[in-house]
């Protein structure tokens, strides 16, 4: 059964893929590493706290902008030789995804370390990650 129709070339696939795949790459990252600091914008908590968080939730910009070199050199996989043409874009994405992974396990290092410095020192971990609190800031929930 012939259906009667144009395909596409696989040139135009691949421009629209790169295309796609680009924009929305790097506009989740710079989406998603913008998004938390306008939600801490008003959060009472010390300055130096507040720059620090602000500063680990930029590295989704961090991973943008690795998206856009990535998306600068993904016209690599149109040359007949892959073996070496595509080092720059394979290097790119591997940075993006790893730098990617760093900034979302950065939030679990403070305490992390805190336990670590305890040991090294021979306090009690467990007292050292233990929030001190005084009566009037208990809250039992």
């Amino acid at each position: 059964m012939d259906i009667p129709g144009i395909c596409f070339s696989k040139l135009l696939v691949m421009n629209i893929n790169i295309v796609q795949a680009a924009v929305f790459s790097f506009l989740t990252d710079f989406i998603c590493a913008a998004f938390p600091s306008y939600l801490l914008r008003n959060l009472s908590i010390r300055r130096q706290s507040y720059i620090a968080l602000c500063f680990l939730m930029g590295l989704g910009i961090v991973t943008g902008g690795i998206a856009v070199a990535r998306t600068a050199t993904t016209y690599q996989i149109k040359s007949p030789d892959l073996s070496c043409a595509s080092v720059p874009n394979s290097l790119t994405r591997m940075l993006e995804v790893n730098i990617g992974n760093i900034a979302a396990c950065v939030s679990i290092m403070k305490p992390f370390s805190r336990y670590v410095r305890a040991k090294i020192t021979g306090r009690d971990p467990h007292q050292i990650l233990q929030r001190k609190t005084t009566d009037s800031e208990f809250h039992p929930w």
